[in-house]
């Protein structure tokens, strides 16, 4: 290796790397493109704009981790936030983001750890931008439509009918193994799980804080005890237009197949391992905590547990 080799620096670091692979690799679904270390002022047109001078000479110098153009336009920016970030730079690409409405997300490596199925957390928020843009193109002027992915039957790119019903897909493999499993239950629950029937027993909900979102999924196995789980996720956007920032932020879909996963281990641990279950008023516990700490509840079901 020559010297002048030793002077060539990596175009990614190793989250920026994933992210960039998993944006590319969404792109080969939804007909978008993903491009790489993409300057801001390449991206917005910052000549006689009136933005400020500091956000001017900042836009010159600064880039965008990862851009999805979508029809020949950016649509979508995506910064891996790893340690070292300054607070002051990503608070004037924010607010880049936001003059200029351009959607920017920002990820993390919990970001690419979080995954459901085939899906991570940072292929979801892609996902989601083009669903909520395909569902703000048939509904936007219905005030009685609303958003979640969890209604998408199908979608282009998806091989799979019901693409974003993580938590529903955890349930179905469940119900085989509750149904051959069913004399380990009494009563009613045996008779509902010899059935299939899970989702009479199933419960969840979904809390948030500031984009900050937590998700419990429980599922009655004794007259007064579940196997349960416990999951969250981050959501930091900015450049929303103003019809897509709610549909944008219906991310309990995605957080609920994590705690559901979760939820199916511990359910086989109880069928396969005896494994003692965990008794309602941990679960309230649980709940109310959240709520102390300023969690407010989004979405629920068959939460009479909580009582």
């Amino acid at each position: 290796m020559s010297r002048l080799d030793n002077r060539l620096r990596p175009l990614f670091n190793v989250g920026e790397a994933k992210t960039y692979a998993i944006a590319e690799a969404v792109g080969r679904a939804t007909g978008t493109k993903a491009f790489a270390k993409v300057r801001l002022a390449d991206v917005f047109t910052i000549a006689n704009t009136g933005i400020s001078n500091d956000l001017y000479r900042y836009a010159l110098s600064a880039h965008f981790d990862v851009l999805v153009y979508k029809d020949n336009l950016p649509y979508l920016a995506i910064e891996f936030d790893g340690g070292g970030h300054d607070s002051r730079s990503d608070e004037k690409k924010n607010e880049l983001c936001n003059l200029f409405a351009l959607p920017m997300v920002r990820v993390g490596p919990h970001h690419i750890d979080a995954s459901v199925f085939e899906d991570t957390a940072v292929a979801f928020f892609i996902w989601q931008l083009h669903c909520v843009d395909m569902f703000l193109e048939t509904y936007g002027n219905d005030p009685y439509e609303k958003y979640d992915p969890i209604f998408f039957i199908s979608v282009q790119g998806k091989a799979r009918s019901w693409p974003f019903a993580y938590r529903e897909r955890w349930l179905g493999r469940l119900t085989k193994h509750f149904q051959k499993s069913a004399e380990r239950f009494e009563g009613d629950l045996r008779l509902s799980y010899s059935y299939g029937l899970l989702q009479f027993n199933a419960s969840f909900g979904t809390w948030n804080r500031s984009g900050q979102f937590r998700s419990i999924v429980a599922q009655k196995v004794t007259e007064d005890g579940v196997v349960w789980g416990e999951a969250e996720l981050s959501l930091k956007v900015s450049g929303l237009s103003e019809s897509r920032v709610e549909p944008f932020h219906e991310v309990s879909t995605f957080v609920l197949g994590m705690v559901a996963e979760r939820m199916y281990g511990h359910a086989m641990r109880f069928i396969d391992d005896n494994a003692s279950p965990t008794k309602m008023d941990f679960i309230t516990h649980r709940i109310r905590q959240w709520e102390a700490e300023g969690f407010d509840l989004r979405l629920a079901a068959n939460l009479n547990w909580r009582e």
